[in-house]
């Protein structure tokens, strides 16, 4: 990870199929005017699909983490609790 840095990009856990498109069709190659960067968003399914198979996956990769105490590790917000 880039220390201090952002990665710029996230992953949502839609609850249907539907919400995730009409997510992409409002979101897909929009700008965000509040922030300096231009650059359009670009929205797309992971590769890997589902809350729990994510959440495996990331404490399985936790364990490589280098940076002093995973600063860099995402931040997992479920049902509205971090």
């Amino acid at each position: 990870c880039a220390v201090g840095r952002n990665l710029s990009y996230a992953f949502i856990n839609f609850i249907s199929p539907e919400d995730a498109i009409a997510f992409r069709n409002k979101w897909h190659k929009a700008r965000l005017s509040r922030f300096v960067a231009r650059k359009s968003l670009n929205v797309g399914s992971a590769d890997l699909q589902g809350f729990d198979a994510n959440f495996r996956r990331l404490l399985r990769k936790r364990g490589k983490c280098k940076a002093p105490r995973c600063q860099c590790a995402p931040i997992i917000v479920k049902v509205g609790h971090r």
